[in-house]
């Protein structure tokens, strides 16, 4: 049996789904030569939105399985969710509390599971801001969240099996 693949986002998948569709419609834009409002860009923009809301919905779905079965551990708090929105779940960004974030990342790595640290460096410590903040300038929860998030897999192609064997990963790193 070959080794599961797993990617931290399948974008490839989700466009060959609706390739002919998305082709038709960037040609029939391109070739009226109205880029800007016109029909065909209205036309183009609604019938992507509905794809939208169900990549939407897919990507919650994968959320909800994620929070039924990712158990949380002490060291491990799963993303809040506020009750009076809806969430998209462009990442799904664990908070790892006992200092390990980088060794669970090397393990879910050598176990083949991709994750990410989004923000590395807090933005003022980043060379683009850096001249806007005053000298020893600190955010303790922003430098604390900078060393503990980890971000796991989730997209529309993510199947149930997928997120068992990113879950249970994660529970043997116990």
């Amino acid at each position: 049996m070959l080794p599961m693949t797993i990617q931290m986002v399948d974008l490839k998948s989700q466009y060959l789904k609706i390739k002919e569709e998305i082709d038709s419609a960037l040609i029939n834009c391109v070739e009226s030569t109205r880029y800007i409002k016109g029909p065909e860009v209205k036309l183009f923009e609604e019938n992507l939105g509905k794809y939208l809301n169900d990549y939407i919905a897919a990507r919650q779905k994968a959320a909800e399985y994620y929070y039924e079965n990712l158990n949380e551990p002490d060291w491990l708090v799963l993303p809040q969710k506020a009750t009076y929105a809806n969430h998209s779940f462009n990442q799904f960004t664990l908070k790892i509390k006992n200092g390990k974030r980088d060794a669970l990342q090397e393990y879910l790595k050598q176990n083949g599971i991709p994750s990410i640290i989004y923000y590395p460096l807090p933005l003022y410590k980043q060379p683009a801001f850096q001249r806007y903040s005053p000298d020893n300038f600190k955010l303790e929860n922003t430098e604390m969240l900078c060393n503990s998030v980890l971000s796991i897999p989730i997209h529309t192609e993510l199947t149930e099996e997928i997120q068992d064997k990113i879950i249970q990963t994660i529970k043997d790193y116990c």
